[in-house]
């Protein structure tokens, strides 16, 4: 992804093939380099269908290191809001990796920064909580609770199933345990467990 922003003619050309329905955008930290989604998006002006956002490398720090992927993660999807991509570009459908980070979170703090700060108000409409609720988070978080708030942060229809596996720290068996102790209907696991990803995906 270092290269992405040099290969503008091969993004167009991809985003545009007949069963392109997503791409991965990565964040990376590192001599300066913060590839954001809101310069690729710049790219393809045009763009739909569906961007996953997730953690790629850090420079800086071990690339084991848990907290500083949520923290890089945090950091671009709050830009995403702050920056109006989400108002720009409303034909783009955003599934966040991790839970969103902290995002389901600190939403609350966004929202009182819009409302403090002009600055804050320069490129959205409306609070930054009210984009954040139309991404997709998937479960790559085995706490129940912390799935529960994502829940009554952006809907039960706005989560997706994550294992993160085969990472050292992904599990599908603690996927499917965090989801089945869920207090929700078997109608909205079910759409966790795929149908919701089949979906947005169009297949």
């Amino acid at each position: 992804m270092q290269k992405v922003l040099e290969k503008k003619p091969e993004l167009k050309r991809a985003i545009k093939l007949p069963h392109a329905t997503a791409m991965v955008v990565g964040i990376i930290i590192g001599a300066s380099i913060f590839v954001q989604p809101s310069e690729i998006t710049g790219q393809v002006p045009s763009v739909g269908g569906v961007f996953l956002v997730r953690f790629s490398a850090l420079a800086t720090l071990p690339l084991n290191d848990p907290e500083a992927s949520v923290l890089e993660l945090e950091r671009a999807f709050s830009e995403l809001g702050f920056r109006g991509v989400v108002e720009k570009y409303p034909k783009i459908r955003w599934k966040l990796g991790h839970l969103g980070g902290a995002i389901p979170y600190l939403a609350e703090r966004l929202d009182r920064g819009y409302a403090a700060f002009k600055e804050c108000r320069a490129n959205i409409s409306q609070k930054p909580s009210e984009y954040l609720k139309t991404f997709y988070f998937d479960t790559v978080n085995f706490d129940v609770k912390a799935l529960q708030l994502a829940i009554d942060f952006a809907g039960a229809d706005h989560l997706v199933a994550g294992s993160d596996y085969p990472h050292q720290i992904g599990s599908l068996k603690q996927m499917i345990s965090s989801i089945d102790n869920l207090n929700i209907s078997e109608k909205d696991k079910d759409n966790i467990y795929g149908k919701t990803a089949a979906k947005l995906l169009n297949i």
